[in-house]
């Protein structure tokens, strides 16, 4: 992964305001292609979904299931 030294920088600026510590670039680079990682992951659609189906509907949520006395 290719990440600019302006982009490092500022992570790390962010990070030392967030944390109050400074961060080498080394570890910085490693935080942010760790982070990217788990975008990318987060990212993906479901395997057993089709891309742009929503995978719960908004009444699901709100509907009780499996649980003693409810109607």
């Amino acid at each position: 992964m290719n990440i600019s030294d302006d982009r490092l920088r500022e992570f790390q600026d962010a990070y030392k305001e967030d944390f109050g510590d400074n961060i080498s670039p080394a570890e910085a680079r490693e935080m942010l292609s760790r982070l990217t990682t788990l975008y990318e992951s987060l990212l993906r659609p479901l395997p057993d979904r089709p891309q742009g189906e929503d995978f719960t509907r908004r009444d699901d949520l709100t509907r009780p299931r499996n649980v003693r006395g409810a109607p």
